[in-house]
């Protein structure tokens, strides 16, 4: 078993490793406004996650569980479209990703947690060999700042973190709040600069696009697969995150396993439904359960003290 440091380092690449495939998916072309939201949000999360602390008692930990369900269908909704090309009559890309990662999220944290090392350099590979060949194709006159509206989607994904405060003994490092930031400066700068930031507006997946143009060494093309790999292992790193904060809420009840099936089960009924609910009410719901409710809990254990 890897020692407390061991377990913060594994803690961060996980993490990092969770976000990027959001990033990838809803960056724009608007870089400077991404920069000013996510600096805002990412420091405002991992402060909550560090030093805040989560309410407990049944109700407010059912309210978690349920919540963790709603905001993992939110996401889970996704990972379909990280393949254009394919089928939607059925969701089976979302329910084979959330089966695996309630599979691994049962065995426990640790043995989650050595696996994301692995996710995280194969996905790095796969967006790194179309990053770095689409580095040719960008062209400085887009990367002049331009300003844009965020949407509430886009700014939902960097409240993710949050879930990180649920899974009791481990600590989130600032630093990976700092690496969140640069993600999400660097991946929209890209799509800015190969596409333009007004047709990245225009397009559903930005970044899937921008990868469509990019060719390496004049031989191999067609690197949309490469993307649609890389973000689909990121998006089972994130789904992983989520079950095993609701594998940490059920530890406080003893029932563990049982936590992550009603997630899972939850989840599961809602996409199959086609139950949805907007971004805008998510991300007021993420501010008040990962940063307003853990920053008063903190308050709230001082004045007992």
């Amino acid at each position: 078993m890897p020692g407390n440091n061991g377990r913060v380092n594994q803690l961060s690449i996980w993490v990092i490793t969770a976000m990027l495939g959001p990033i990838l998916f809803f960056s724009k072309g608007n870089w400077f406004d991404t920069l000013a939201v996510s600096l805002v949000l990412s420091v405002a999360t991992g402060c909550a996650v560090r030093y805040g602390k989560h309410w407990n008692g049944p109700i407010y930990n059912i309210v978690q569980l349920i919540w963790l369900a709603l905001i993992l269908t939110h996401f889970l909704g996704y990972s379909s479209d990280c393949w254009p090309t394919g089928d939607r009559t059925f969701p089976v890309i979302p329910l084979t990703l959330l089966i695996l990662a309630a599979a691994s999220s049962i065995k426990g944290y640790d043995a989650t947690a050595n696996g994301m090392s692995i996710v995280f350099w194969m996905g790095l590979f796969l967006i790194g060999v179309v990053f770095v060949a689409g580095l040719w194709n960008i062209k400085p006159v887009n990367l002049y700042p331009k300003t844009q509206n965020i949407d509430a989607q886009t700014m939902l994904v960097f409240m993710l973190p949050g879930a990180v405060g649920l899974i009791k003994g481990n600590k989130f490092r600032l630093k990976a709040s700092a690496a969140i930031i640069i993600l999400a400066v660097v991946i929209p700068a890209w799509i800015a600069g190969i596409l333009s930031p007004v047709i990245a507006m225009q397009v559903k997946w930005p970044f899937y696009e921008a990868a469509k143009t990019v060719a390496l060494f004049d031989v191999a093309k067609r690197f949309e697969a490469l993307v649609s790999v890389g973000v689909t292992l990121c998006n089972y790193a994130l789904y992983s995150l989520l079950l095993c904060a609701a594998a940490s809420i059920g530890r406080r009840f003893g029932r563990t396993r049982e936590a992550i099936v009603i997630c899972v089960g939850i989840s599961a009924s809602l996409m199959l439904l086609g139950a949805s609910i907007k971004p805008e009410i998510l991300l007021v719901l993420s501010i008040i359960f990962w940063v307003i409710l853990p920053l008063f809990g903190i308050l709230s254990k001082n004045k007992n003290e």
